[in-house]
């Protein structure tokens, strides 16, 4: 028992950084829960659009999911299908602990991940432990929301790739591309553009071959088969079974509602009562009544489908997946948008350069929806110190943000466009990189460029790669400072427990090299 002991204490001494994040993660949680009440909150399912009705879990699951239009089903399926099987007191222990675990796994890939990229292990381990304890996290961590699952399957991807990298195989790569596509079950805002985009980066940043048999190219096609396939068929699903394209509710909706709320109240005004805009605009798209459409609705013929054809639900709780919502905004809110497009121009940026500059650079819980949560005004008096030490502003923008952030996505660009990214012994790094510019600048730009609020809340899915891209911009900064000073405190970066990088590798360990 003695020897025992002593091996676990050698084994955590040696494993330093992990042990330290379990231990703070553990220990944030369990004052979190104790001194802050802080509680799992499972109000999304019962009134969030990006669920079903818990009406139709009871009686027409799946045809309802496959029936679905404008929302991802694997979020659905997982949170909805285990309270159907499980019920729903003991499905909401179980995904408390689910989330709870992807909380965990997300800081210790964090930390994994910073690492093999060759950041300090002191700056690595403070970063991903004040990212762990951050208010902001616990509150996410307890939502029952598709953020941080969708944040964790990010970073779970960028440990994918870099064990493509290193080890060269084939299912390191179809890891990889299974978790993208499986992002795209959850968030319905990806989808085959995406997975697209992440394969050409493989593709042009191939892995070295070191001997391999099969190139590296064609094993990145064969990996990215499967998941292409799945990603193709959700997509085609909609216009299959449902006869609309998939997304097409919303997208209109929120074009026309963003430019709409950029104009003067005088022009709006004019607009709405000279027709050129059409009556439905001023609703708020599915999470109306179809029945306030009056005598702007559209007759069909009724689908079979409860999903598609209800109008309200028991207690008069308006159905947002009802096809009516699609069909109107195909009808009206499609021209609205594209009108208001055309003509104004100038609003529309004026939206982007807003969402950019405001709250997209704020912290991820000044919402509208989470003050009305109970987590959220617990934590309010630990979010305003919080939000105090990144230069807190009056309009809620955070300085350190609005600093860091660009600061970041400028030293990534520079990571993979500069003199250093020609060398073969950075091609796993650039390839990395890629990949994370590619997911910041995609979520970035397909919100901020079609909703019309909430930017924060989306930044909050790549956070993590944000922070990844700072501490490495620490790291740099460090060396160079090093470099001209002759100053030794700053250490320099070195791989997982001593070994080097994995920008350093210029080929995947091959077996053989293994073996000596």
């Amino acid at each position: 028992m003695k020897a025992l002991l002593k091996g676990a204490v050698r084994c955590a001494l040696r494993f330093w950084p992990e042990t330290t994040v379990v231990l703070v993660f553990l220990a944030s949680r369990l004052v979190y829960r104790t001194v802050f009440d802080i509680r799992f909150d499972v109000t999304p399912v019962f009134s969030f659009i990006q669920y079903i009705d818990p009406w139709f879990v009871e009686h027409d699951f799946m045809r309802s999911l496959l029936h679905l239009h404008h929302q991802a089903p694997l979020q659905i399926l997982i949170v909805q299908g285990c309270m159907k099987i499980l019920g729903a007191a003991h499905a909401f222990v179980v995904l408390e602990a689910l989330y709870v675990a992807l909380g965990l796994l997300l800081a210790m890939a964090l930390l994994h991940i910073l690492r093999l990229l060759g950041a300090p292990a002191l700056l690595s381990t403070i970063a991903v432990s004040l990212y762990t304890v951050w208010p902001t996290s616990v509150v996410y961590e307890n939502w029952l929301f598709y953020h941080l699952p969708t944040a964790a399957l990010f970073v779970f991807s960028l440990v994918a790739l870099l064990g493509f990298y290193r080890r060269g195989t084939a299912g390191a790569a179809f890891l990889f591309f299974a978790l993208i596509a499986t992002v795209t079950l959850i968030r319905s805002t990806f989808g085959l553009l995406f997975l697209g985009a992440a394969a050409a980066i493989l593709l042009i940043l191939p892995p070295h071959p070191c001997g391999q048999r099969v190139s590296p190219r064609s094993m990145i096609l064969k990996a990215a088969l499967l998941p292409f396939l799945v990603v193709a068929l959700n997509s085609a699903k909609p216009r299959l079974l449902v006869g609309h394209d998939y997304g097409s509710a919303l997208l209109w909706v929120n074009l026309s509602n963003k430019i709409f709320a950029e104009l003067p109240s005088s022009e709006a005004n004019r607009l709405s009562e000279s027709g050129l805009l059409s009556a439905p605009a001023g609703y708020e798209g599915p999470v109306t009544l179809v029945s306030a459409y009056g005598q702007f609705q559209i007759p069909h013929a009724p689908t079979g489908v409860p999903l598609l054809d209800l109008d309200s639900l028991p207690g008069a709780v308006s159905n947002p997946h009802a096809l009516e919502h699609v069909l109107v905004a195909e009808r009206y809110y499609r021209q609205d948008a594209i009108y208001l497009l055309t003509h104004y121009p100038g609003a529309y940026l004026r939206s982007v350069w807003d969402g950019l500059s405001s709250s997209y650079v704020s912290s991820a819980t000044l919402i509208p929806i989470l003050p009305k949560q109970m987590n959220h005004r617990r934590l309010a008096k630990l979010e305003s110190y919080a939000g105090r030490a990144l230069g807190r502003l009056a309009d809620g923008r955070l300085v350190l943000l609005m600093v860091g952030l660009p600061l970041a996505l400028l030293y990534g660009f520079h990571r993979v466009r500069g003199p250093r990214a020609r060398r073969e012994s950075e091609r796993s790094s650039v390839a990395v990189l890629s990949y994370m510019l590619l997911t910041i600048v995609y979520v970035t730009g397909t919100t901020v460029l079609i909703s019309y609020g909430e930017f924060n809340r989306y930044r909050f899915d790549i956070d993590p790669l944000y922070l990844v891209l700072s501490v490495l911009l620490l790291r740099d900064i460090g060396s160079v400072a090093r470099r001209h000073t002759g100053f030794a405190g700053w250490p320099p970066g070195r791989g997982m427990h001593g070994q080097p990088p994995a920008s350093s590798l210029a080929c995947p360990t091959t077996p053989t090299a293994r073996a000596r």
